[in-house]
């Protein structure tokens, strides 16, 4: 609550054309860092999330985010079911070692 009530403070002063403090600004520089921290740490879209065996998430190989990718264009309609097939087959080629 404290914190609420100071940065409204701090809002209320710079609407009203006032300076703020030296501390103040400290302050809101280190809230936006945490802030930025956060927003960096959120979940990743599902897309970016796959799950091994166990079911426990794990970040996905390139082979994998390729796959995703492809599907992703599948579903959108922007490629069509043998152009998936036969990019796929590519994909995993190259991933492989094989050509």
């Amino acid at each position: 609550m404290e914190e609420l009530s100071r940065l409204e403070a701090i809002k209320s002063a710079l609407e009203q054309g006032k300076q703020i403090s030296e501390t103040d600004k400290k302050y809101l520089k280190e809230k936006y860092v945490k802030l930025e921290e956060n927003q960096k740490n959120k979940a990743k879209p599902d897309s970016e999330i796959v799950h091994n065996t166990l079911g426990q998430a794990k970040k996905p190989s390139e082979i994998d985010s390729a796959l995703i990718n492809l599907i992703e264009l599948l579903a959108k309609g922007e490629i069509s079911p043998d152009q998936y097939d036969s990019l796929r087959k590519k994909t995993i080629g190259k991933y492989s070692g094989s050509k």
